[in-house]
């Protein structure tokens, strides 16, 4: 799996298509690592079969641009990031949720009239709740860090 931040555009998502994937689909150069892990080597068309390509959309312009991003062949789903997507659009995260006519929704909309599955990072499970209620597909509600950093605070206050 593939997650690239900040896709803003199809001529982006046109690229990011190209990057992950090796020829003759893409431009991605071939280097059979896994054997160095005792892995089975894949030829390029069958790593190429197991790629999934999430492009994050982030932005006001990449909010804009959803179709056209949807509509570019190598995009499997699409990965929202709400904080920064908020910042652009000089709200919340909350009050985007709480929206009427939210761009959330529109965005697990547009996807799923494209069949195409998409996530949020969603920071709480209060806010995964309120995504997985928008139609997501999938909801990160925290970071390894995240995890690591309560477990940690938690075993030093035991």
């Amino acid at each position: 799996h593939i997650m690239v931040p900040m896709v803003n555009t199809a001529e982006e998502a046109q690229g990011v298509a190209h990057a992950a994937r090796y020829a003759p689909q893409g431009g991605r150069s071939w280097g059979p690592m896994s054997a160095l892990f005792g892995a089975p080597v894949l030829n390029p068309q069958e790593a190429n079969s197991r790629i999934h390509l999430s492009a994050m959309i982030e932005s006001a312009e990449g909010l804009e641009n959803l179709d056209a991003i949807l509509g570019t062949p190598g995009i499997n789903s699409i990965f929202v990031g709400p904080v920064d997507l908020a910042m652009s659009l000089e709200t919340d995260v909350d009050s985007l949720l709480a929206a009427k006519e939210s761009p959330l929704g529109y965005i697990a909309k547009a996807c799923h009239d494209r069949h195409i599955e998409v996530g949020a990072f969603a920071g709480s499970s209060v806010r995964a709740s309120a995504f997985e209620a928008l139609g997501y597909d999938w909801v990160a509600t925290d970071t390894d860090m995240g995890l690591l950093k309560a477990g940690a605070a938690q075993a030093l206050d035991g």
